[in-house]
């Protein structure tokens, strides 16, 4: 996580002083330290805490990332902004995993959609085939000598 390079350089800069030289001086070290926690720590701490952010950022890994060969079938321009986000090197900023759920939700429709139309047209095809082999000569013969048996 490169976003804690900062803090941590501010941290090692701050472990290499002497502990009376801290605090005689808070106040030169007082407004970097509250920056770090208030820009970095608190949002990384509050994602990470946050099951229902966790969730999200783990479906749009999912997608991302995950082995799903119908993702082909849908519009590509979600699945890029999906990617974008996911390589977001702040994703818990801002609006941006509201934005992925709306993404992951729409996406999810779409492919529960065209999987649906998928499978009713295999269902078609397949009856269609049944029905032509029904009323075809080879398959009375069979049905007729299975009755006399």
């Amino acid at each position: 996580m490169k976003q804690l390079e900062p803090v941590k350089e501010l941290y090692q800069k701050l472990s290499e002083k002497d502990y009376s030289q801290i605090v005689q001086n808070v106040k030169e070290f007082e407004e970097e330290l509250l920056d770090a926690k208030e820009q970095v720590l608190d949002p990384i701490r509050q994602f990470i805490n946050s099951e229902e952010q966790r969730k999200i950022f783990d479906d749009l890994k999912q997608y991302v990332t995950g082995d799903n060969p119908n993702l082909k079938y849908i519009n590509g321009e979600e699945i890029e902004d999906l990617k974008a986000i996911y390589n977001d090197r702040e994703p818990y900023k801002g609006n941006t995993l509201r934005e992925a759920k709306n993404l992951v939700d729409s996406l999810g429709k779409q492919l529960k959609e065209k999987i649906e139309k998928e499978r009713e047209f295999a269902v078609q095809s397949i009856n269609t085939i049944l029905e032509d082999l029904k009323q075809r000569e080879e398959f009375k013969g069979l049905v007729n000598r299975k009755r006399v048996k």
